[in-house]
């Protein structure tokens, strides 16, 4: 091996900013939520200042022998403490590679590679490293100083694109799980930055800049990352997403329109790169300390890897064919008969998207009387609302994967969600809790976050009956009617929300009501549960008291109609004892104000029938717990008992 003896300072920094953002992406983030809770970002700024500070000892100590390196000058003092320290090392080098590999390959099946065992995924990854580490430490250098900055510069692409999505509220109360889990059990978060150590066994500084500094600020750079990582996973994602990867879901929060629709195949990218540099270099350190390896039976060894890795790339044996999967663009639950439940799976059927069929090529010799009836045909399966471009199976099982399961042996292709575009509830299902269902869902790999969501007196038949409107395809319809925020009768309520909704104590999820082919009304949960039926005149009332009322028609019991331009309300809590006294003033250009009086009146009384009923509709308690200092003190609070005294004033004027 043709080794440089000198570092540079780009190199190193880059070297020292990597080892923690490959821990990063394959989720050690993780384990700042599960003991800080909403103070995660506490845990994580505390425990990288601690990190800081023994860092800077450290250097202090080693700084005098920067200039010929760690190995080199025990060298000199006792060659067996020398052998100690570096057999030592390359036992911690090889358990923390193994566990990046066993991170990424974990990671990518979750997220991509499904079918793929993990020997195979390892494979690349370990072969790939080996291969790159046999060109020399000072290539692997250099891959280093070309890869990180994208890397990082991803991590913060992710962050910044995910803020529109982020809810401050998230990380209150502000300490979270207290102190015990934040300065106590947040101590095993240091572990994040322990592949520092990589530093001392680098060459001898190059050119002449201060070894300490570069080190210093290097590290000051990957702190910052993970803070703000910490704290965008927590703004960002409920608990219930985070799963072991929850940098992942914060990608599918990020959005920038079209643009961003693959954005989670950034952070695989920057995932594989920044793992694979990183193992290059331990495998660099580990032959460094291994002098029993010869180069030549290290070329040689070099020589069967890369025979190996050529093998196999030769095939991709778990791909899956276009023709040969079935995908489900529509899921119904409703209450099963002989099972708990039945779930509705409305599949794609590509055949039905147009004039053109497989058995029906273009340009064939039908006459104009077969035409005709063709056409007539399709007219009447038009007005049945048979004619739709997609076909309904309906399944009964006690869970969702057990009716994939058994859906499975009833397809002849391999179903796949990767275009499910809506769920659609019963009401009777709904009363029975929602959120088992959509945890579950939000769990699949191919499932989207952003999936919509409505209630329906029947799912399966809503789903068997639906006449799209203006369009041909029943996928297209799904789409671009649920992308119409506009919809003035209902809320939008996507997948994401209602999880992190029904997850979070103190604001309580909302879905919209669907009648035949209209969005009209919103079903209001007390926490998994349907617990109101709101028609459309509640639901303008909602988006006036959410502030998502722009420009609407709200007509009062009266029949008074006030068309008005709302903004954010501005909510004043008072609590008296037992009881609390909330304000709602939401400013408005209406003109007339015995319109608006008659509208607030409404307001207050679709407010107090919705908390007397144990709904919090527009989110008191998440308001309400700033007021608090650790969760156990906010769950002590018991706000779910108390909502039902709280008694509403509400005043909506002019400006």
């Amino acid at each position: 091996m043709n080794e440089h003896n000198y570092i540079g300072k780009w190199e190193l920094g880059c070297i020292v900013v990597n080892s923690v953002i490959y821990k990063i992406l394959t989720g050690y983030s993780k384990i700042f939520t599960d003991c800080g809770g909403a103070a995660a970002w506490i845990t994580a700024a505390f425990y990288g200042i601690v990190f800081l500070i023994l860092l800077k000892a450290a250097l202090k100590f080693y700084e005098p022998y920067a200039d010929e390196g760690l190995v080199e000058a025990l060298k000199k003092k006792n060659k067996r403490l020398c052998t100690f320290v570096c057999a030592a090392a390359s036992l911690y080098f090889i358990f923390s590679g193994c566990y990046a590999v066993r991170l990424v390959c974990n990671a990518l099946r979750e997220i991509t590679y499904v079918n793929s065992p993990v020997w195979f995924l390892a494979l690349f990854f370990i072969g790939g490293a080996a291969v790159t580490a046999f060109l020399g430490e000072r290539a692997v250098r250099r891959i280093h100083s070309l890869t990180v900055l994208g890397t990082a510069a991803a991590i913060f692409a992710i962050i910044i694109l995910s803020l529109g999505y982020s809810e401050i509220y998230n990380i209150f109360p502000v300490m979270g799980s207290g102190a015990a889990g934040i300065f106590g059990k947040g101590a095993a978060t240091l572990y994040l930055y322990s592949d520092i150590i990589l530093i001392f066994f680098l060459p001898r500084r190059h050119g002449n800049y201060s070894y300490k500094k570069t080190i210093m600020n290097s590290a000051r750079i990957g702190v910052l990352i993970n803070v703000l990582t910490v704290l965008a996973i927590s703004l960002n994602i409920s608990p219930s997403e985070r799963l072991d990867l929850p940098v992942y879901p914060l990608t599918k929060t990020a959005n920038i329109g079209k643009m961003s629709a693959r954005l989670d195949a950034v952070y695989q990218i920057a995932l594989i790169v920044s793992v694979f540099v990183y193992l290059s270099l331990i495998i660099c350190v580990l032959l460094k300390n291994a002098k029993h390896i010869t180069a030549r039976l290290a070329r040689a060894g070099g020589a069967v890897l890369c025979i190996v890795l050529c093998v196999t790339l030769c095939g991709c044996y778990d791909a899956g064919e276009v023709e040969e999967s079935a995908y489900a663009v529509a899921i119904g639950i409703d209450k099963g008969n002989s099972e708990a439940y039945r779930y509705t799976f409305q599949i794609s059927n590509p055949l039905k998207s147009g004039d053109v069929t497989a058995e029906e090529p273009p340009g064939d010799n039908k006459t104009d009387e077969n035409k005709n009836e063709d056409e007539n045909k399709n007219e009447s399966e038009k007005e049945s609302g048979n004619n739709k471009t997609a076909d309904s199976i309906t399944v009964e099982a006690n869970d969702y994967f057990t009716a994939a399961d058994k859906l499975k042996s009833i397809l002849s292709k391999n179903l796949s969600l990767s275009h499910l575009k809506l769920i659609v509830f019963s009401k009777e299902a709904a009363r029975d809790g929602a959120l088992g269902h959509s945890e579950l869902m939000l769990r699949e790999r191919e499932v989207r976050p952003g999936t919509n969501l409505c209630l329906a007196e029947s799912a399966q038949d809503f789903l068997t009956n639906v006449k799209p409107t203006l369009e041909e395809s029943t996928v297209r319809y799904y789409e671009l009617y649920f992308k119409n925020y506009k919809i003035p009768y209902a809320p939008v309520t996507q997948l994401r929300d209602f999880v992190g909704r029904c997850a979070e104590s103190g604001f309580d999820a909302v879905i919209p009501t669907v009648k035949s082919n209209s969005l009209e009304g919103m079903g209001i949960f007390s926490e998994e549960k349907l617990q109101i039926e709101a028609d459309a005149g509640d639901v303008l009332l909602y988006k006036l008291l959410m502030g998502e009322l722009k420009d609407g028609a709200v007509e009062t019991s009266d029949g008074t109609k006030v068309i008005s331009s709302c903004g954010k309300p501005r909510v004043e809590i008072n609590e008296n004892g037992e009881k609390i006294n909330i304000s709602v003033k939401v400013k408005s250009d209406g003109k007339n104000k015995e319109k608006l009086d008659a509208l607030s009146r409404e307001a207050e009384e679709f407010l107090s029938n919705s908390y007397k009923n144990g709904c919090d509709v527009i989110g008191i308690g998440r308001r309400l717990k700033k007021n608090f200092l650790t969760q156990k003190k906010w769950m002590e609070y018991n706000w779910r008992k108390k909502l039902i005294r709280c008694s509403f004033s509400v005043n909506i004027y002019t400006k």
